[in-house]
């Protein structure tokens, strides 16, 4: 990416064109099926929960299957993975995940790669320094910059800063937010605005937010605990990041979570539900519960859904569908907290390593070159 890639098309009235945009953000394993026996490595560097997977396919077809993540993702990866699909591909028992530590240095065939500590939802989130012969590439993963994050090590600015000290060729770089003007808040003031607005509610609170948020769990559950609630997880892939976040060291300070089934014996005014489905997943939890599916949870008037993820491109009308069904219940919508995003100026942080050449990636597809010539050309070699 050098600045002159079009972007999706556009329709006449100059808005992006939804299918193209979407294809667009939608992975292509079909070319990296082609270039398979070529791949040395799968490096497993996403949310790892079931809306934001973090490999598994892209191992389908390697003559050696191997993954490599931190010690969070490797649990979660093999907590999380579809072994219907490890069978199928007749790889269930050749796909070898590898453990790094945090900051390690490995090589994998003819590149050296580095992980550098960055802030996230997630714990453990990296940016990977790829050496190659060429030059070095910088894969930023998904980031933001949070001098309180609760969970997790805040960004190891000084390593960047010595990346780019050494020269770098390219930058794949998370620009999520980028072009919105503000500042992102961190998950300590979300706490406390969390914190506030439980208190404003008699009836049962539900939050919505990805499984693997694993702050947000902790930021749900201490202000729960300010309002005299207990907490329940509603839906599996929370279980499992609860598993997996408590054998990592994280989330020790709680007290465990109640199940389901729990859940429907306590007072309405002493429970928070923690509740999958933040964008509108059909067979999440919360669409079940809305749609008045579900086994144990029901919610009705005077309970309220407070959602904590801001939506991912592509997914409003089925979280817009998701309020309406809420509101048939009579249910109180909470449609968005505190915004706790990647915004300018902190985007402009990685602007400070001028590379050659930067494709920025996530949900702002739909405007790379303006990503490109606002934040990074003024800074370009």
């Amino acid at each position: 990416m050098n600045g002159t890639n079009s972007g999706p098309k556009a329709a006449s009235d100059g808005t992006p064109d939804a299918a193209e945009l979407s294809r667009q953000m939608a992975g292509n394993w079909a070319e990296i099926a082609e270039k398979s026996q070529r791949l040395v490595g799968d490096f497993l560097q996403r949310q790892g929960s079931g809306g934001e997977g973090g490999g598994g396919e892209g191992g389908i077809g390697m003559a050696d299957p191997l993954a490599i993540g931190a010690a969070f993702f490797e649990m979660t990866a093999r907590m999380m993975s579809d072994p219907a699909k490890l069978v199928e591909a007749q790889l269930a028992s050749k796909v070898k995940i590898t453990t790094v530590p945090m900051s390690g240095r490995f090589t994998i065939g003819p590149f050296d790669l580095e992980l550098v500590t960055l802030t996230h939802s997630i714990p453990e989130p990296n940016a990977v320094v790829i050496r190659t012969p060429v030059g070095t590439v910088l894969h930023t993963g998904d980031w933001k910059l949070d001098p309180d994050p609760l969970v997790g090590s805040p960004t190891d600015e000084n390593r960047l800063r010595a990346v780019g000290d050494e020269g770098v060729l390219a930058i794949v770089c998370d620009s999520t937010n980028a072009l919105r003007e503000g500042r992102s808040g961190s998950e300590g003031e979300l706490r406390q605005h969390l914190t506030e607005l439980i208190g404003r509610y008699d009836g049962r609170v539900a939050v919505a937010c990805f499984a693997s948020n694993v702050a947000r769990l902790s930021t749900i559950a201490y202000a729960a605990a300010a309002n005299g609630r207990n907490v329940a997880l509603i839906g599996r892939s929370l279980w499992r990041i609860d598993r997996a976040a408590r054998e990592n060291g994280y989330l020790a300070d709680l007290p465990r979570f109640l199940t389901e089934d729990e859940a429907g014996y306590v007072p309405r005014d002493k429970i928070v539900l923690i509740c999958t489905g933040s964008q509108g997943e059909p067979r999440a939890a919360l669409a079940r519960i809305a749609r008045d599916d579900h086994p144990h949870i029901v919610l009705e008037e005077g309970d309220v859904v407070i959602f904590s993820s801001r939506i991912i491109p592509g997914n409003e009308k089925a979280i817009s569908r998701l309020h309406n069904a809420l509101l048939k219940l009579r249910v109180e919508v909470v449609r968005q907290l505190v915004e706790v995003g990647e915004v300018p100026p902190a985007f402009q942080w990685f602007a400070r390593i001028p590379p050659d050449e930067v494709t920025p990636q996530h949900d702002n597809l739909q405007s790379p070159d303006e990503v490109f010539d606002r934040i990074f050309l003024p800074r370009m070699k």
